[in-house]
């Protein structure tokens, strides 16, 4: 579903990744530029950076979904170590 939303609003590049291979074949059946599992991605060069806005120590756990909930945010990382 979201491949087709995305498409639909004028999106040339809509890119999927899901652990379920059988939600990645309905992706590539709405019309998804790429699918595939994420670690694949990330291996094959898939740049991330630019969507993670903020990171937080798993300490401040709380201050990352606060800052989740607000919608003021891209991809938030807990860092574990």
């Amino acid at each position: 579903m979201a491949a087709a939303v995305a498409r639909s609003v004028g999106a040339r590049h809509v890119v999927l990744t899901d652990r379920n291979e059988y939600r990645l074949e309905l992706a590539r059946k709405m019309d998804a530029t790429r699918t595939g599992k994420m670690a694949s991605l990330l291996q094959s060069g898939l740049n991330l950076s630019p969507i993670i806005t903020q990171r937080f120590s798993v300490d401040d756990f709380q201050r990352g979904f606060d800052t989740m909930e607000s919608g003021q945010s891209g991809k938030v990382i807990l860092d574990w170590h």
